[in-house]
């Protein structure tokens, strides 16, 4: 999976999730032929976390 972020100045970031890296750059290219100059691509990386709690 792969994360395209586009920072937008007034309402935060906007994120978008897809299957292959060509999809991303894709959206990533359609995002800076619009205008939007801050995008990233960032890929998601499953972890499993084990979380102990104490009472």
């Amino acid at each position: 999976m792969y994360l395209v972020i586009a920072t937008q100045p007034f309402s935060g970031c906007r994120v978008g999730k897809y299957e292959t890296i060509d999809e991303a750059k894709e959206v990533v290219k359609e995002l800076v032929a619009a205008g939007q100059r801050d995008v990233t691509i960032a890929q998601e990386i499953p972890m499993k976390l084990k979380v102990e709690v104490e009472i």
